[in-house]
């Protein structure tokens, strides 16, 4: 299997700045190194991104999230790439996010 693209959609990566800005708030040292350990962690994604489970919530077959800590991370998988689409805390309920977002896939 060839190796993957990883790419971050603008939101996603949003998504990640304010989670990282959060944490940095009470200990900056911890913030960045967990944003380290984000974009780590994605890299990988571009070996084998079908490794990871399958989103629960949805119904599309490709798309995939791991966790990182208590965050998730979801991704799209293609041929050519992996599209990570949306990085947020496990707790929120994902459909109504993505559907207020925009970023629900219709597939």
């Amino acid at each position: 299997m060839a190796r993957r693209r990883v790419v971050w959609a603008p939101i996603a990566l949003a998504d990640l700045k304010q989670v990282v800005q959060f944490i940095g708030r009470n200990d900056r040292d911890f913030a960045k190194e967990f944003g380290k350990r984000v974009h780590q962690q994605a890299r990988k994604l571009a070996n084998f991104p079908e490794g990871a489970r399958l989103v629960p919530e949805s119904d599309d077959p490709t798309c995939r999230e791991i966790f990182i800590g208590n965050y998730r991370l979801i991704y799209l998988v293609a041929s050519d790439r992996v599209t990570i689409v949306a990085f947020f805390h496990g707790g929120r309920q994902i459909k109504r996010m993505l559907r207020q977002s925009g970023r629900e896939h219709q597939g």
